[in-house]
């Protein structure tokens, strides 16, 4: 399987990422492990691509990435910085992605809760201003992804111990890993620079 977990900061990626990973190794007996993508220190494909090269859907692993592609759809924008990343670039990586299965889990909060979180988040380049701005921007990116994706809200109570929440997210991403495997839209040999190019349909 591989899933997406995407979001603002603060909003619970990593926990939940991890609460996957735990779920998928204790109930398959096999190898799940957690990727996680910080600020962009290379072009986009070697960045988002190059990692998944050697997956194969239904191969046996299981891979969540903390943060994506998704952000660098956001943080340019709001911080100001230059970006490699555009519409094409953003195409050809979904594309790759969703051949291969990918589920996007969207981790969202509310306005008023993610201002809290920023307050208390000493650390944080953001403000609690920032919060609306910041939720609308991710909203935006995930309207224009085309991978099948499914919502975290951490402003439910409970919600991170809620072990039906959990079953729900690996149930769809094995659907999705079932019918990449299916369609074998994919190829293990070719290199990333010439998997994401004309393969992909929307």
């Amino acid at each position: 399987m591989l899933i997406i977990c995407e979001g603002p900061d603060l909003c619970g990626k990593s926990t939940l990422a991890d609460r996957l990973r735990s779920y998928i190794s204790t109930t398959t007996h096999k190898e799940a492990r957690v990727i996680h993508a910080g600020p962009p220190l290379a072009d986009p494909i070697s960045e988002y691509v190059t990692p998944l090269a050697d997956y194969v859907p239904g191969g046996g692993e299981s891979i969540i990435l903390d943060r994506w592609h998704v952000g660098e759809m956001v943080w340019p924008g709001f911080f100001g910085r230059p970006t490699q990343m555009g519409p094409v670039e953003m195409r050809e990586i979904e594309g790759f992605l969703k051949e291969r299965g990918a589920l996007l889990i969207r981790c969202e909060m509310s306005v008023t809760n993610l201002e809290r979180a920023l307050e208390r988040a000493e650390y944080e380049p953001t403000s609690p201003g920032d919060a609306a701005h910041i939720l609308w921007l991710f909203d935006d990116a995930y309207l224009r992804s085309m991978l099948p994706q499914v919502s975290y809200r951490r402003d439910e109570e409970g919600v991170l111990e809620r072990d039906d929440l959990i079953i729900h997210f690996v149930g769809c991403a094995a659907r999705e890993e079932h019918r990449a495997q299916k369609e074998k839209r994919w190829s293990s040999s070719m290199t990333p620079a010439t998997s994401v190019v004309g393969l992909w349909s929307t």
